[in-house]
């Protein structure tokens, strides 16, 4: 195995790429740079979901990772100089992901694009910071859209961001509207992943990219109650796309896992600083999720529309 290269879950083996652009890593939030298909599947409300799950019922998660200096810590030490600092994911993008997001995208001061199942927003706003483009939030949970907008504003981005409610299948934005739409580990929670893959080719112009970060499932997911995803390419192409990129992340199992070791190990204090409800379900998410991860693979996806 040579430089840079690095064995993947099923044994191919990717070599990393390198890149013209260069993003931020940690500076202050102002100005923000970048350092199967099968039958629908939704939630039950009586699973406690990943904080990225769209789910009103966990509000208060939103809430409290903006005050929890233990996520923050959890997530910075976890990893380390791939941590996107000005984005403040709590989903499991790198520095990596988002360089090769943008590169894909290739967006210019005068395109949209647009962050579908955005959450608090950081990474899209990330991308549009560093790009001179404007952006559109799309997210299903109301308690999202305020840390989204206050997020803008701190990046001094609100001339040219807005958020609103929407859906990977129904996203209420115009046919072709879009140069591009990225979304991070979030795509597996469509209820209808064909017609979401054919919504975002109706939404997204020709030539245009739709590039995600979203995992397989070899097996159902009984912590999401997801059946299972075997392979995301065949709906893509049936919606319109050529999926140009279709790769394994470097190493993404071995910081998920620490991660979420790293959110058990901090229970009490997340409690004190995120309140039960959250903490509670960051601890459901985290004892129950690694049991699953042999029979999963996070993958980045670059899909051309044609």
């Amino acid at each position: 195995m040579g430089p840079g290269e690095t064995a993947t879950k099923r044994g191919r083996v990717l070599v990393r790429p390198q890149y013209r652009q260069s993003f931020g890593e940690t500076r202050q939030r102002t100005p923000c740079t970048l350092g199967t298909t099968g039958s629908p599947r939704r939630l039950t409300i009586s699973t406690l979901p990943h904080p990225d799950t769209p789910v009103d019922r966990y509000a208060a998660i939103y809430d409290g990772f903006a005050q929890s200096p233990t996520l923050r810590r959890i997530w910075v030490t976890t990893y380390r100089e791939y941590y996107p600092a000005d984005a403040e994911p709590y989903g499991f993008v790198t520095l990596t992901d988002l360089r090769r997001m943008a590169e894909a995208l290739a967006l210019g001061p005068h395109d949209t694009f647009a962050d579908a199942g955005c959450g608090r927003g950081g990474t899209g706003l990330c991308i549009a910071g560093q790009r001179g483009a404007s952006l559109i939030g799309i997210y299903t949970s109301p308690a999202a859209i305020p840390h989204a907008s206050a997020t803008a504003h701190e990046c001094g981005l609100q001339g040219r961001v807005r958020f609103h409610l929407g859906e990977f299948a129904r996203t209420r934005l115009a046919a072709g509207m879009l140069a591009g739409v990225m979304s991070t580990d979030a795509f597996l929670f469509a209820p209808d992943l064909p017609a979401a893959c054919r919504e975002m080719a109706r939404i997204i112009r020709a030539g245009g990219c739709f590039v995600f970060t979203s995992f397989e499932l070899f097996k159902a997911s009984t912590h999401f109650q997801l059946a299972p995803i075997h392979d995301y390419r065949p709906m893509l192409a049936v919606a319109g796309f050529t999926v140009e990129q279709y790769e394994e992340p470097p190493d993404w199992e071995r910081r998920m896992r620490l991660l979420l070791a790293g959110i058990v190990a901090e229970a009490a204090n997340l409690r004190r600083e995120v309140g039960d409800v959250g903490a509670a379900s960051f601890q459901q998410w985290a004892t129950e999720r690694p049991q699953e991860l042999p029979d999963a693979r996070r993958v980045l996806v670059v899909a051309r529309r044609t």
